[in-house]
Protein backbone atom coordinates (compact mmCIF):
# COMPACT_ATOMS: atom_id res chain seq x y z
CA UNK A 1 0.00 0.00 0.00
CA UNK A 2 1.32 3.30 -0.84
CA UNK A 3 0.66 6.64 1.08
CA UNK A 4 1.44 9.98 -0.34
CA UNK A 5 1.76 13.16 1.65
CA UNK A 6 2.99 17.11 0.34
CA UNK A 7 5.40 17.68 3.18
CA UNK A 8 7.18 21.16 3.33
CA UNK A 9 8.70 22.76 7.03
CA UNK A 10 11.29 22.14 9.45
CA UNK A 11 8.45 19.77 11.76
CA UNK A 12 8.19 17.02 9.24
CA UNK A 13 11.26 16.99 7.46
CA UNK A 14 14.41 18.91 9.02
CA UNK A 15 18.30 19.24 9.79
CA UNK A 16 18.67 19.04 13.66
CA UNK A 17 22.84 19.42 13.93
CA UNK A 18 25.00 22.96 12.83
CA UNK A 19 27.66 23.40 9.97
CA UNK A 20 30.48 22.39 12.45
CA UNK A 21 28.72 19.40 13.58
CA UNK A 22 28.30 18.56 10.03
CA UNK A 23 31.67 18.24 9.35
CA UNK A 24 32.90 14.61 10.17
CA UNK A 25 30.08 13.34 12.36
CA UNK A 26 27.24 11.86 10.80
CA UNK A 27 24.68 14.66 10.93
CA UNK A 28 21.97 11.82 9.52
CA UNK A 29 22.01 10.78 13.29
CA UNK A 30 19.61 13.88 14.18
CA UNK A 31 16.62 13.29 16.39
CA UNK A 32 13.36 12.58 15.40
CA UNK A 33 11.27 16.14 16.04
CA UNK A 34 7.68 15.14 17.81
CA UNK A 35 7.56 11.60 15.87
CA UNK A 36 6.11 14.02 12.69
CA UNK A 37 9.63 14.00 10.86
CA UNK A 38 9.34 10.86 8.49
CA UNK A 39 12.59 10.70 7.00
CA UNK A 40 15.14 13.01 9.50
CA UNK A 41 16.32 14.29 5.93
CA UNK A 42 19.06 16.21 6.34
CA UNK A 43 19.39 19.38 3.36
CA UNK A 44 21.98 22.40 4.27
CA UNK A 45 23.40 25.11 2.01
CA UNK A 46 26.09 27.67 3.16
CA UNK A 47 26.43 29.96 0.14
CA UNK A 48 28.45 32.31 2.10
CA UNK A 49 29.14 33.03 5.77
CA UNK A 50 25.43 32.33 6.62
CA UNK A 51 24.64 28.83 6.25
CA UNK A 52 20.66 28.11 4.99
CA UNK A 53 17.68 25.19 5.75
CA UNK A 54 15.59 25.10 2.82
CA UNK A 55 13.33 23.09 4.89
CA UNK A 56 12.80 26.22 7.12
CA UNK A 57 11.26 27.64 3.65
CA UNK A 58 7.30 26.31 3.03
CA UNK A 59 8.72 26.93 -0.78
CA UNK A 60 10.54 23.85 -0.06
CA UNK A 61 8.57 21.36 -0.83
CA UNK A 62 8.45 17.25 -1.28
CA UNK A 63 6.60 14.17 -1.40
CA UNK A 64 6.47 11.83 1.04
CA UNK A 65 5.85 8.05 -0.27
CA UNK A 66 5.62 4.90 2.01
CA UNK A 67 5.43 1.63 0.18
CA UNK A 68 5.56 -1.33 2.57
CA UNK A 69 8.77 -1.21 4.00
CA UNK A 70 10.51 1.43 1.81
CA UNK A 71 10.49 5.26 2.45
CA UNK A 72 10.86 7.94 0.01
CA UNK A 73 10.89 12.16 0.00
CA UNK A 74 11.62 13.80 -3.46
CA UNK A 75 11.46 17.69 -4.55
CA UNK A 76 8.47 18.97 -6.26
CA UNK A 77 10.48 21.89 -8.20
CA UNK A 78 13.19 23.19 -8.37
CA UNK A 79 14.34 25.50 -5.72
CA UNK A 80 15.94 28.54 -6.48
CA UNK A 81 17.13 30.88 -4.08
CA UNK A 82 19.39 34.15 -4.55
CA UNK A 83 22.46 32.02 -3.41
CA UNK A 84 21.86 28.85 -4.82
CA UNK A 85 19.61 26.21 -6.95
CA UNK A 86 18.26 23.03 -5.61
CA UNK A 87 17.30 21.18 -8.69
CA UNK A 88 16.25 17.81 -7.77
CA UNK A 89 16.40 15.54 -4.17
CA UNK A 90 15.45 12.38 -3.92
CA UNK A 91 16.23 9.86 -1.51
CA UNK A 92 14.89 6.26 -0.25
CA UNK A 93 15.34 4.30 2.67
CA UNK A 94 14.54 0.64 2.57
CA UNK A 95 14.56 -1.46 5.79
CA UNK A 96 15.48 -4.11 3.51
CA UNK A 97 18.11 -2.30 4.49
CA UNK A 98 19.38 0.53 1.70
CA UNK A 99 19.88 4.21 0.92
CA UNK A 100 19.88 5.84 -2.18
CA UNK A 101 20.29 9.54 -3.35
CA UNK A 102 20.15 11.44 -5.77
CA UNK A 103 20.60 15.26 -6.52
CA UNK A 104 21.41 18.39 -8.77
CA UNK A 105 22.54 21.24 -7.80
CA UNK A 106 24.00 25.11 -8.69
CA UNK A 107 26.22 27.45 -7.00
CA UNK A 108 25.06 30.80 -6.47
CA UNK A 109 27.35 33.83 -6.45
CA UNK A 110 29.60 32.26 -4.07
CA UNK A 111 31.14 28.91 -3.54
CA UNK A 112 28.69 26.80 -1.78
CA UNK A 113 28.80 24.18 0.38
CA UNK A 114 25.78 21.67 0.24
CA UNK A 115 25.19 19.29 2.70
CA UNK A 116 22.37 16.32 2.27
CA UNK A 117 22.36 14.07 4.91
CA UNK A 118 19.68 10.44 5.23
CA UNK A 119 17.85 9.40 8.09
CA UNK A 120 19.05 6.17 10.29
CA UNK A 121 18.01 2.84 8.69
CA UNK A 122 17.65 0.56 12.16
CA UNK A 123 17.15 -2.87 11.48
CA UNK A 124 17.42 -6.05 13.20
CA UNK A 125 21.09 -7.13 13.86
CA UNK A 126 22.84 -8.94 10.89
CA UNK A 127 25.97 -10.30 12.06
CA UNK A 128 29.36 -10.49 9.27
CA UNK A 129 27.08 -8.80 6.74
CA UNK A 130 28.15 -8.29 2.94
CA UNK A 131 28.11 -4.84 2.17
CA UNK A 132 28.00 -2.78 -1.06
CA UNK A 133 28.25 1.22 -1.52
CA UNK A 134 28.51 3.14 -4.65
CA UNK A 135 28.53 7.16 -5.39
CA UNK A 136 28.77 9.36 -8.32
CA UNK A 137 28.77 13.27 -8.99
CA UNK A 138 29.08 14.85 -11.90
CA UNK A 139 30.97 18.71 -11.82
CA UNK A 140 29.84 21.48 -15.19
CA UNK A 141 31.27 24.71 -15.20
CA UNK A 142 28.57 27.20 -16.58
CA UNK A 143 30.34 30.39 -16.62
CA UNK A 144 33.52 28.99 -18.63
CA UNK A 145 36.16 30.32 -15.61
CA UNK A 146 36.67 26.09 -15.29
CA UNK A 147 35.03 24.31 -11.90
CA UNK A 148 36.03 22.87 -8.79
CA UNK A 149 34.00 20.38 -6.81
CA UNK A 150 35.73 19.43 -3.00
CA UNK A 151 34.83 17.16 -0.91
CA UNK A 152 34.16 17.87 3.18
CA UNK A 153 35.57 14.52 4.22
CA UNK A 154 38.63 12.58 4.91
CA UNK A 155 40.61 15.62 5.00
CA UNK A 156 38.53 17.29 2.51
CA UNK A 157 39.39 14.44 -0.06
CA UNK A 158 35.66 12.46 -0.26
CA UNK A 159 32.54 14.03 -1.20
CA UNK A 160 30.13 10.61 0.14
CA UNK A 161 30.30 8.54 3.72
CA UNK A 162 28.52 5.69 4.34
CA UNK A 163 28.39 4.70 8.25
CA UNK A 164 27.21 1.99 10.13
CA UNK A 165 26.70 1.60 13.64
CA UNK A 166 29.72 0.14 13.86
CA UNK A 167 31.65 3.39 12.26
CA UNK A 168 32.50 4.48 9.10
CA UNK A 169 32.10 2.05 5.87
CA UNK A 170 33.27 3.98 2.58
CA UNK A 171 34.54 7.94 1.92
CA UNK A 172 33.92 7.92 -2.01
CA UNK A 173 34.03 10.54 -5.07
CA UNK A 174 37.47 12.39 -5.32
CA UNK A 175 37.53 15.99 -5.91
CA UNK A 176 36.87 17.37 -9.27
CA UNK A 177 38.07 19.85 -11.66
CA UNK A 178 36.49 20.56 -15.43
CA UNK A 179 37.63 22.90 -17.57
CA UNK A 180 35.54 25.73 -19.40
CA UNK A 181 32.17 24.99 -20.26
CA UNK A 182 33.28 21.46 -19.65
CA UNK A 183 32.43 18.49 -17.18
CA UNK A 184 34.12 16.20 -15.60
CA UNK A 185 32.78 12.86 -13.67
CA UNK A 186 33.81 11.52 -10.49
CA UNK A 187 32.52 8.00 -8.80
CA UNK A 188 33.84 5.61 -6.15
CA UNK A 189 32.65 1.95 -4.98
CA UNK A 190 33.65 -0.26 -2.21
CA UNK A 191 32.19 -3.90 -1.65
CA UNK A 192 33.52 -6.07 1.07
CA UNK A 193 31.59 -7.91 4.00
CA UNK A 194 31.53 -5.56 7.62
CA UNK A 195 32.94 -7.86 10.51
CA UNK A 196 30.65 -7.37 13.45
CA UNK A 197 26.69 -7.12 14.38
CA UNK A 198 25.07 -4.56 11.96
CA UNK A 199 21.86 -2.70 13.36
CA UNK A 200 21.36 0.46 11.20
CA UNK A 201 23.12 2.32 8.29
CA UNK A 202 23.00 6.13 7.17
CA UNK A 203 24.79 8.02 4.34
CA UNK A 204 25.62 11.71 3.89
CA UNK A 205 26.90 14.01 0.89
CA UNK A 206 29.03 17.03 2.00
CA UNK A 207 31.27 19.30 -1.10
CA UNK A 208 31.59 23.05 -1.74
CA UNK A 209 30.99 23.91 -5.43
CA UNK A 210 32.38 26.95 -7.21
CA UNK A 211 30.26 29.93 -7.71
CA UNK A 212 27.78 29.68 -10.42
CA UNK A 213 28.72 25.69 -11.46
CA UNK A 214 26.52 22.69 -11.34
CA UNK A 215 26.64 19.26 -9.55
CA UNK A 216 24.64 15.95 -9.62
CA UNK A 217 25.09 12.88 -8.44
CA UNK A 218 23.25 9.61 -7.14
CA UNK A 219 24.27 6.76 -4.21
CA UNK A 220 23.30 3.37 -2.95
CA UNK A 221 24.26 1.70 0.30
CA UNK A 222 22.80 -1.70 0.48
CA UNK A 223 23.81 -4.32 3.73
CA UNK A 224 22.38 -8.18 3.20
CA UNK A 225 23.40 -11.03 5.22
CA UNK A 226 25.80 -13.34 4.57
CA UNK A 227 24.86 -16.69 2.64
CA UNK A 228 25.32 -18.75 5.75
CA UNK A 229 22.86 -16.64 7.25
CA UNK A 230 20.27 -17.02 4.75
CA UNK A 231 21.05 -20.74 4.52
CA UNK A 232 20.24 -21.40 8.12
CA UNK A 233 17.30 -19.52 8.55
CA UNK A 234 16.18 -21.12 5.15
CA UNK A 235 16.84 -24.74 6.94
CA UNK A 236 15.16 -23.61 10.11
CA UNK A 237 12.14 -22.36 8.04
CA UNK A 238 12.29 -25.73 6.67
CA UNK A 239 12.64 -27.98 9.97
CA UNK A 240 9.62 -26.20 11.34
CA UNK A 241 7.25 -26.78 8.41
CA UNK A 242 8.61 -30.42 8.71
CA UNK A 243 8.14 -30.69 12.57
CA UNK A 244 4.46 -29.30 11.74
CA UNK A 245 3.55 -31.95 9.41
CA UNK A 246 5.04 -34.48 12.01
CA UNK A 247 2.68 -33.19 14.40
CA UNK A 248 -0.68 -33.18 11.87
Amino acid sequence: MKILRRLSMAGVVSVAVGVAVMGNAPAARAANIAGLNPLNLGVFANPGVVAENPFLDPLFVGTYTVDGAVRTWELDAPYVKSGYTINNLKVTLDSDPQVLFSFAVTAGNTNTTFTFSSDVVSFGAITNPSASASAAITLTDNNGDGASLMGKYAGNTSSYRADTNLGNYAYLVPNLTAGAFSTANGNGSLNTPIAGNVTDMSTEFKFVVTRLDSASGTSNFTIVPEPASIIGLAAGFVGLLSMRRRSS
